[in-house]
């Protein structure tokens, strides 16, 4: 009698034994999943993308310029504006050609005297994206300079601020 007992409890103590194992093995891993915390953090660096829509190829000087001393280019540059920076852009100016001893940018709500080696046009504001922009240029003649027709002399370049 005490062995069909055993042989009716003994499989129940199995049973009962895995459910406790499987319990146990599942409770530890909810409580996990309720108290984890992941910290994800991301930088997003400062960038800028221009296109050009419109630039002058060519810079006509005449003798009347050379007269002044300078010769006056309007909306000589059309570009637009992809950027994410809300602190501005800066526009690079290299000169390509040794025609000038300074030009003076206008544009974008600011103004920039710039020497015969270039520089820097800064604009210090928040540009929406795909926004277009004018800039034109003034630009004093180097002394040696002859009336003719020259190539653009100047290369832009763009970069955010940080």
């Amino acid at each position: 009698m005490i062995q069909n007992l055993t042989k009716k409890i003994k499989p129940k103590l199995v049973v009962s034994a895995l459910g406790i194992t499987v319990a146990s093995a599942i409770i530890p891993l909810k409580a996990a999943q309720q108290g984890a915390a992941i910290a994800v953090s991301a930088t997003v660096i400062a960038g800028v993308k221009t296109q050009t829509l419109f630039e002058i190829s060519e810079l006509t000087i005449t003798n009347a310029d050379i007269a002044k001393g300078y010769v006056d280019v309007f909306s000589a540059y059309t570009f637009s504006v992809f950027t994410n920076s809300k602190k501005g852009i800066i526009l690079d100016l290299n000169p390509l050609s040794n025609i000038f001893e300074s030009v003076e940018v206008f544009g974008m709500g600011s103004t920039a005297l710039l020497g015969s080696d270039g520089g820097s046009f800064t604009v210090r504001s928040f540009l929406p994206n795909n926004s277009k922009h004018d800039l034109s240029f003034r630009f004093v003649l180097s002394p040696a300079v002859t009336a003719g027709t020259y190539p653009w002399p100047l290369n832009i370049t763009a970069r955010a601020i940080t």
